[in-house]
């Protein structure tokens, strides 16, 4: 299912009662924390992950019961380092220890 969750109709066609998972993956971080905490109410044992724009939002939405989060910029800045790692001939077991070990320096 995809529509803008903030929307009433959109949020009940999509099931939320039998779903497993909900994906946040919207361009403003007071929407994202809106519809979470209207999920969590509603739905609180489903498990929902989110696009973030901020450390701030990631903590905010870690209290309203978001399970996972991601930061569009801090991936894009992951993944341009993975090609440079791999320029200089690292393992890929290297790169993605290196690339973890930057995401735990990074983490809220």
């Amino acid at each position: 299912m995809f529509g803008d969750a903030s929307r009433e109709a959109v949020l009940r066609a999509a099931s939320p009662a039998t779903a497993k998972l909900m994906i946040l993956a919207v361009p403003e971080g007071s929407a994202t924390k809106r519809v979470a905490a209207q999920v969590k109410r509603q739905y609180p044992a489903l498990e929902i992950i989110a696009r973030i724009h901020s450390d701030a939002d990631a903590k905010a939405l870690a209290k309203l019961g978001v399970t996972y989060t991601v930061m569009g910029e801090r991936e894009i800045a992951l993944g341009l380092s993975a090609h440079a790692l791999q320029r200089y001939d690292l393992e890929s077991n290297q790169i993605l220890e290196t690339l973890a070990s930057l995401r735990q320096v990074a983490s809220p």
